[in-house]
């Protein structure tokens, strides 16, 4: 009865031992090929993004090559022109653009202190400059430097920087005796 009895455990072990195998590690085993499958597949699409950056990053490499070849011919353009220009100035041109710079664009009525920075700022510095700039030009710039200029009305400003620019006081004064606050 002992080899029966011994049998029989050997046979029930082993019974256990497979049930165990299939209904535990061999489900387990199929979860892990599941996550090693999905591991797999996030990997290449991955590796396709890294590509796609790659190629992108390539691209952009070659513009920045072609941007840096053509800085380099405009500042050889540049250089080019610079040595082109005549050595000599002329006085009367010098003394002239010293007396353009020297211009108050505040006599100008409706321009004040932070309006005539705003318009240096924009190259407008001379009355000559700001008679040739047209009127939509300053409202645009009025516009851009923020609603606290929203009030200024740049519309007699042009008129005004001319008889400035020729000389005429009293044209500019009799132009600004019709003017409030540089409206008509």
């Amino acid at each position: 009865m002992k080899w029966k009895s011994f049998l029989l455990g050997v046979i029930t072990g082993w019974l256990m031992e497979w049930l165990i195998d299939v209904f535990y590690w061999r489900r387990q085993s199929g979860d892990r090929q599941l996550r090693l499958e999905r591991l797999e597949a996030a990997l290449r699409g991955s590796e396709s993004r890294a590509e796609a950056i790659q190629a992108r990053l390539r691209d952009a490499q070659e513009r920045l090559e072609r941007a840096a070849a053509d800085l380099a011919g405009l500042r050889a353009r540049l250089a080019e022109r610079e040595t082109a220009a005549p050595a000599a100035v002329n006085t009367a041109v010098l003394a002239s653009a010293e007396s353009a710079a020297a211009d108050d664009l505040r006599r100008v009525e409706g321009i004040g202190p932070k309006i005539e920075s705003i318009l240096k700022d924009q190259g407008i510095g001379t009355f000559a400059a700001l008679a040739d700039t047209p009127v939509e030009r300053l409202q645009a710039i009025l516009d851009g430097a923020g609603t606290r200029f929203r009030l200024a009305d740049p519309s007699s400003w042009p008129a005004q920087a001319a008889l400035a620019a020729a000389g005429d006081d009293e044209g500019l004064a009799a132009l600004q005796a019709t003017l409030k606050g540089g409206r008509a």
